[in-house]
């Protein structure tokens, strides 16, 4: 099932547009697919939003992407995957020993965590 994202923050700077934003996992995890959906075309405004407005101006994927456990657990590991559109971005969940997690639902540690991440995307393009 796609990550909810919800963006908190873009920053402009030069050519590029730097996006912070919250994850929300729900339903399952499925393996083999190379990771969780981020379909940054579906993104919401977070709450806490700070920018001048809550959308990517932007058709390309992200030249850049991070994602990481802001609640510092480490059972749980999340690596982003660039994908060719802002729709078709992934983030990989890993157990110990960089396994992937198993298909079958998200862990109540995973939907308890609160999972940020940055992408940067080129502006206007």
């Amino acid at each position: 099932m796609p990550l909810a994202i919800s963006i908190t923050s873009i920053e402009a700077s030069g050519n590029a547009l730097r996006v912070g934003f919250n994850v929300t996992p729900s339903g399952n995890y499925t393996t083999g697919i190379g990771g969780d959906t981020l379909n940054f075309t579906t993104a919401t405004q977070d709450p806490v939003f700070e920018g001048p407005a809550a959308s990517i101006p932007s058709s390309l994927a992200p030249i850049e992407l991070n994602v990481w456990s802001q609640s510092g657990q480490t059972t749980y590991e999340y690596r982003p995957v660039v994908g060719a559109t802002p729709a078709t971005c992934a983030m990989l969940v890993l157990t110990a020993y960089n396994t992937e997690h198993g298909t079958g639902a998200y862990e109540a540690a995973i939907l308890a965590d609160s999972i940020h991440g940055t992408a940067v995307f080129k502006k206007g393009v």
